[in-house]
């Protein structure tokens, strides 16, 4: 007497098997088998918590390498005695050099400490502030050196 479940283990085996022969010859007669095809049906972007395929990769590398070189690198800008930075909201920067105060209304919240610094306060260096609403900014009260990330403007 045969056993069920033994005949049930290999006819999963046998179309497993030939499920894999069929799926390698067609792969291997496909005239699309090129590395962008696969490129993009490899890559995946979690959106809205739904996993989609993407349509074309090197536009999204594009896309992430040009994001890179704008939004993810600080820019450096040397500041005058008197000059006044100002920042767009969320913008963030870091004085590496000279001395600088707040300029705003609700203050500079800054990273490094976990403060509020209010209008006025001298700017700790090499500390990361980030500006919360639009106009706020710094003041040289010397000629000063700073990182910043976002948008920003500098005026006499």
């Amino acid at each position: 007497m045969r056993n069920k479940k033994t005949d049930a283990a290999l006819a999963v085996v046998i179309i497993a098997a030939v499920a894999t022969i069929i799926s390698v010859n067609r792969d291997r007669s496909s005239d699309t088998n090129d590395e962008a095809d696969n490129m993009a049906v490899l890559h995946t972007t979690v959106e809205n918590g739904v996993v989609e395929s993407t349509d074309d990769i090197y536009t999204q590398l594009d896309t992430y390498s040009s994001s890179l070189d704008t939004n993810s690198v600080y820019d450096s800008a040397h500041i005058e005695k008197g000059e006044l930075v100002v920042f767009a909201k969320g913008s963030s920067a870091i004085v590496i050099d000279g001395e600088m105060s707040a300029v705003c209304n609700d203050g500079l919240i800054n990273i490094t400490d976990g403060t509020l610094l209010k209008a006025g306060e001298k700017v700790d260096n090499n500390n990361l502030y980030v500006f919360k609403e639009e106009d706020s900014g710094l003041y040289a009260v010397s000629e000063s050196e700073i990182f910043v990330k976002g948008g920003y403007e500098i005026t006499k």
